[in-house]
């Protein structure tokens, strides 16, 4: 609140929030699950077993196999875990007090 200008609703900033957040997931989620379909059968690793995947097993095996099939995707992969990596040191910087 404290960099919203007096005249902007805290309930409409929060629902567009909501909102472009969730899509922003729903998205993601189009793309990252036919992403790990592919590449679990490229690399003979059981579908289901590579769909089960979930929190740190998702995002560093999984992610991780299909960055490493993708052309440049060794470059792509380690600015998207540098990204993440900022992104988790901003999110403590902000929850602390």
């Amino acid at each position: 609140g404290s960099y919203m200008k007096k005249k902007d609703s805290i309930k409409t900033s929060a629902l567009q929030i909501g909102i472009f957040d969730s899509a922003f997931a729903i998205v993601a989620s189009l793309i990252i699950i036919p992403a790990i379909f592919v590449t679990s059968n490229a690399m003979g690793v059981p579908t289901e077993q590579a769909l089960q995947s979930k929190g740190p097993s998702l995002m560093f095996v999984q992610l991780a196999n299909v960055f490493n099939t993708l052309p440049g995707g060794r470059i792509i992969g380690a600015i998207f875990f540098v990204l993440v990596l900022l992104q988790s040191f901003f999110y403590s910087q902000t929850t602390q007090n």
